[in-house]
């Protein structure tokens, strides 16, 4: 399966079908020439988004539930908000798991 970038292919559908209602009314559109820009869009590169949340681990340490890694970086790099860091090692080398309390399969 490939991947495209979901914008690119609604300002495709949006130039040839702007009718408010959804409808392509617009005189003389091509669906088929619609749908060749829509396959000649270059893929893009995805990856699965892993899913995890921040737990304390027996030795008091705070780490990922997907990678284990230890982490400093709970909260906020500034550390005088306090709110939550949403990926694991941002601007780190860990794992990027998204950190909205999900597991991944």
């Amino acid at each position: 399966m490939s991947l495209i970038d979901a914008d690119k292919v609604l300002n495709i559908v949006v130039a040839y079908c702007p009718d408010d209602d959804g409808s392509c009314s617009k005189a003389g559109a091509d669906l088929r020439e619609m749908l060749d820009e829509i396959e000649a869009l270059p893929e893009i590169d995805a990856e699965p988004i892993k899913h995890g949340h921040w737990i304390v681990a027996d030795d008091g340490v705070t780490r990922c539930s997907i990678c284990y890694g230890a982490s400093d970086y709970e909260r906020c790099f500034c550390g005088d908000c306090g709110a939550k860091m949403d990926f694991c090692g941002a601007k780190m080398d860990f794992c990027g798991a998204k950190m909205d309390g999900g597991e991944s399969e």
